[in-house]
């Protein structure tokens, strides 16, 4: 800016309409520059906590998955066991 010197700072009203512009546009990057790094580091630590969430919950899905297969190999087993059992009891009503 033409006039401005570190002793002597041009206030708003002395610049012209360019200069005011220039001025104000420069100010609100400024002002913007540290919501902008707000709003970066608020994205990083949900992009953390959204990776940490997702390791979590495949852990539990492979724990679950675990306990399947064990619920399936008892129910096989207990159906084993009820058909003996029923195979039994015919073999108790045949030879009464």
């Amino acid at each position: 800016m033409e006039g401005d010197t570190p002793i002597h700072r041009k206030t708003f009203l002395e610049m012209t309409e360019p200069e005011q512009i220039v001025f104000l546009e420069q100010l609100r990057e400024r002002r913007l520059e540290p919501i902008n790094t707000y709003n970066d580091i608020i994205e990083a630590k949900k992009q953390k906590q959204i990776a940490k969430l997702n390791t979590k919950q495949e852990k539990e899905l492979a724990q679950f998955e675990k306990c399947l297969e064990k619920v399936d190999k008892y129910l096989e087993e207990l159906s084993n066991r009820a058909n003996k059992l029923r195979m039994i009891k015919m073999q108790l009503e045949f030879t009464e």
